[in-house]
């Protein structure tokens, strides 16, 4: 998966190289155009936004993620436990995935229509791979990563500060300052006295939590 989000942050890389002559070709081209010529804090704002709604997509549903659930879906144990509705069973079975060594199963869920069968792990989870389990015994939901893990992700990756805000009281930033602050959608921000160029996007988290992740530079 890191592999996956460097490369990105590769490409992304060579986009903003490429925004920013493009911004310089509109400036030489002023006559053609009225618009305003985006500065190259603002080329590098939005290219970053961008590697950071990347890896949101890849740590949610990528190939690990998918991999997981096709690998959890094929437990025995679990598969046992929702046949005969052994509750505890079942929860034990789901917590084993958890604790799973070199998995790294943050949150753990199967539903049936409208009812969860079981539900473990934390609280404050990107949104999971799914696959629907044999024989009509639901749908299983998994999770990767959580949202501090993805908010250290995308910093150590990028260099930008990230802050994502979800339900009451769901809050991760890798800038203190920035972690309460009242933020805009768009534009700049001073934050203990240095000024950053703002950028943000809707995500959804664990069981559709609506998600909006800042991304400072």
């Amino acid at each position: 998966m890191v592999r996956t989000t460097l490369t990105a942050l590769a490409l992304a890389t060579t986009t903003l190289a490429t925004a920013a002559c493009g911004t310089e070709r509109t400036t030489t081209a002023g006559a053609r155009a009225a618009a305003v010529p985006s500065s190259p804090e603002q080329v590098r704002a939005d290219t970053l936004a961008g590697v950071a709604k990347r890896i949101y997509h890849q740590e949610a549903g990528g190939e690990v993620g998918h991999a997981a659930v096709k690998r959890i879906a094929r437990d025995r144990a679990l598969l046992a436990a929702l046949r005969t509705q052994d509750a505890p069973r079942l929860r034990a079975a789901a917590l084993r995935q958890l604790f799973n060594p070199g998995k790294h199963v943050v949150r753990l869920s199967v539903r049936h229509g409208t009812s969860t069968l079981v539900n473990v792990g934390g609280t404050f989870v990107v949104s999971p791979a799914q696959r629907a389990l044999p024989a009509g015994l639901g749908v299983l939901e998994a999770s990767m990563q959580d949202v501090i893990g993805y908010v250290k992700l995308v910093h150590r990756l990028s260099g930008a500060q990230i802050v994502v805000r979800g339900a009451a009281g769901h809050v991760e930033s890798s800038l203190p300052s920035a972690t309460n602050a009242t933020l805009p959608a768009s534009g700049q921000v001073t934050l203990a006295g240095r000024s950053y160029v703002v950028r943000s996007f809707p995500e959804r988290g664990y069981d559709g939590e609506p998600l909006t992740v800042w991304v400072l530079t």
